[in-house]
């Protein structure tokens, strides 16, 4: 009994401040903190995820600057070429393409989805709950995805750098030094 009163107590969530405390109100407000957290927690998820998306979206933005940037150079140097009446490279005829304009939101969530899984931040976030709005190129089965074609992978490159030739067997090298 007094081993009991001794010991420390080790939830510090309090639930009584004052007055009675009834198991069922202990439990109502236990029930009640814990939507609390997973509300909480709910919130920061989506967060992560709008950022995220923000992140991705602004980086194809930059990129679309930049190419369209390059276009009209592209397009100035050409003009000038032609009103010169010098040659054009092909490399100059060659238009630039504009990122921002290909990318679908189906590229955009996986790469959300891509980020996620690699963000130490958001191991907490499921991100099977992310909607997913792409389906991946060459799969046989709709429910399979990208993660798990990758489970089943397994890389050969080593093998290309090998030199089968010293790995002739005992007969082949008893053959050869004979004659």
């Amino acid at each position: 009994m007094q081993n009991q009163q001794k010991s420390k107590y080790t939830n510090r969530n309090v639930l009584q401040k004052h007055g009675v405390l009834t198991a069922e109100e202990a439990i109502a407000k236990k029930e009640a903190n814990q939507l609390k957290r997973q509300a909480i927690t709910d919130k920061k998820n989506a967060t992560l995820v709008r950022i995220t998306r923000n992140k991705i979206k602004n980086e194809y933005k930059a990129h679309g600057v930049t190419a369209r940037k390059l276009e009209r150079e592209r397009k100035k140097r050409v003009e000038l070429l032609q009103k010169a009446k010098e040659f054009i490279p092909l490399e100059l005829l060659e238009p630039i393409p504009d990122p921002e304009l290909s990318i679908t939101e189906a590229d955009i969530d996986l790469q959300l989805r891509e980020r996620l899984i690699s963000n130490p931040a958001a191991i907490s976030l499921d991100v099977d709950s992310i909607p997913r709005g792409a389906q991946i190129l060459g799969s046989n089965n709709e429910g399979e995805d990208e993660f798990a074609m990758q489970a089943d992978y397994i890389s050969f490159s080593g093998l290309d750098f090998m030199e089968w030739d010293n790995f002739l067997d005992a007969d082949e090298s008893a053959e050869i030094n004979l004659f």
